[in-house]
């Protein structure tokens, strides 16, 4: 029982305990981190997910009001060359009425 005990004196303060001591508390450290960590990188996707999602409904809401403003420009080119072609078609007229004044 003597040698036992001498046995587990000389365990605990040689250097192989101090090292398995060692080893120990990193393991159980380095599992704690990874834990953190895979926490943290879980937390990290979920909040660049939410980035993601806010900059794809901002880019939908862009796509939409510059479809609309697309319309819009097409709906003035349209009524500019509607004026366009009643401008044209009042020159005519102009043309002709100086056409007969300048005859008579």
């Amino acid at each position: 029982m003597l040698l036992h005990i001498q046995c587990y004196f000389y365990f605990l303060f040689s250097p192989t305990f101090y090292f398995y001591f060692q080893n120990e508390k990193e393991k159980k450290t380095h599992d704690a981190q990874e834990e953190d960590r895979t926490g943290s990188l879980y937390e990290k996707l979920k909040e660049n997910l939410e980035v993601a999602r806010d900059l794809t409904d901002i880019l939908k809401r862009e796509k939409w009001r510059l479809s609309r403003r697309e319309m819009s420009v097409e709906l003035r080119m349209g009524e500019l060359e509607e004026y366009k072609s009643h401008l044209k078609r009042d020159m005519v007229h102009v043309y002709i009425v100086v056409f007969f004044f300048t005859d008579y």
